[in-house]
């Protein structure tokens, strides 16, 4: 990140700003910094944990950071990184939100509640969150039963009533309990999902999700 924070001095952990804001300065960040993004799928994350595709993920955005041109891709089975603003660099010393990161070589240092208190995490925290809320719009698309472009995937009483109806899509993640628990209730949903508003299942117990 090549800027100081007199440049950015809005910025702070993403969870703290409205919308409207995130977008106004993950606009800035992407016009002063080279930006990369790590994404792994739900069946992956199913299959290896949350804990190791969290660091998948984080892999996979610095590898990306070096692309040959931006928007390109590197990729492996579930997983990939892209490079989305800036000229690629080699990065020679990361900076991580919380832990540290498994399976990278390079110098490190995990900050515990970092994007309250470094620039270039806080940062990484707005375009994390934006390309997360543009994604879960975009594929709102697909399930218009489950309306994620209004609540992004998380915990919301409207997300819950869309589950107890139609049951699982492939984006949620089987192996979250909750998940489990409506797997378990509703078979459909294993193996090849059919169209959301098709099939419907019950549930007697209230769950919290957040399932990306």
């Amino acid at each position: 990140m090549y800027a100081d924070r007199s440049l950015l001095s809005a910025v702070d952990d993403s969870k703290r700003l409205k919308p409207g804001r995130r977008e106004q300065l993950v606009t800035q960040i992407a016009s002063l910094a080279t930006v990369a993004l790590g994404w792994v799928d739900p069946a992956s994350i199913d299959a290896i944990g949350i804990a190791h595709a969290t660091h998948q993920a984080m892999r996979a955005a610095i590898g990306a950071l070096s692309a040959s041109s931006a928007d390109a891709m590197i990729c492996g089975n579930g997983w990939f990184g892209r490079r989305v603003s800036g000229d690629a660099i080699t990065p020679t010393f990361v900076l991580v939100d919380g832990y540290r990161i498994i399976g990278t070589s390079l110098p490190q240092q995990p900050i515990v509640r970092g994007d309250r208190s470094c620039l270039c995490i806080a940062a990484a925290s707005i375009v994390a969150k934006v390309a997360r809320d543009h994604f879960m719009s975009d594929v709102g698309d697909c399930y218009p039963d489950f309306k994620f472009a209004d609540h992004k995937g998380y915990g919301t009483l409207t997300h819950f009533r869309a589950l107890r109806a139609h049951g699982l899509t492939p984006l949620h993640r089987r192996s979250f309990q909750p998940m489990k628990y409506l797997a378990g209730r509703n078979d459909y949903v294993r193996g090849l999902l059919p169209p959301p508003a098709s099939g419907r299942g019950t549930i007697s117990q209230t769950v919290q999700l957040d399932f990306l």
